[in-house]
């Protein structure tokens, strides 16, 4: 199982586009993960065992509180905040 923490909700919170890390984090917070974990194969890449251990390396070096790296994502696909951080970057005339 996948033990959930603030910075693991604050990474499920930007992939689901749900207020998981707000609003009822136990349940909803922990249903968040697991679908993390099982939809994403970058995360299953080793086996379930390293999934937390790859999500909090995520929520520490690239989803950081305030300035989210999701360029270099491995989840920016599938994540929510991912893709409206691409979106604008492809209409920004510079790419920032």
């Amino acid at each position: 199982p996948v033990i959930w923490t603030a910075p693991l909700l604050r990474v499920a919170a930007r992939w689901s586009g749900e207020s998981v890390d707000r609003v009822d984090r136990g349940s909803a917070g922990r249903l968040v993960l697991a679908r993390m974990v099982g939809d994403s194969a970058p995360i299953r890449k080793n086996g379930y065992a390293s999934s937390q251990a790859a999500l909090l390396e995520l929520a520490y070096a690239v989803c950081k509180p305030n300035d989210p790296q999701c360029e270099v994502c491995p989840l920016r696909n599938g994540c929510v905040t991912g893709r409206i951080s691409e979106s604008r970057s492809r209409r920004s005339p510079t790419g920032a």
